[in-house]
């Protein structure tokens, strides 16, 4: 059994799925400038959004190391408010 999920572990779980929403922001910042034809600057934005997604690989699989995974799974729902944040501050899309 885990120990307690502390505000450090909390802390931890919350960046973890703030690296991953980083990804959907690059994706819909590399969707618009594929519909602007810039073909080299979609390119390097999806390679970033590979690289952003293995990253996040290795850092969750420390992360439930640490937590119980029910709790880790809880705090992933987490990823939607993240994601519309990103999105709205990011790219000055509107929440609908």
């Amino acid at each position: 059994m885990k120990k307690k999920l502390n505000l450090r572990d909390f802390a931890i779980l919350q960046l973890v799925v703030l690296i991953y929403t980083s990804s959907t922001v690059i994706s819909k910042i590399a969707a618009q400038s594929a519909e602007s034809g810039k073909g080299w600057t979609f390119l390097l934005l999806y390679g970033a959004e590979i690289g952003v997604l293995g990253i996040y690989a290795l850092c969750w699989q420390q992360v439930i190391k640490r937590v119980e995974l029910s709790v880790a799974y809880a705090n992933r729902a987490m990823a939607l408010l993240w994601s519309l944040c990103g999105r709205y501050y990011c790219s000055g899309s509107r929440l609908r």
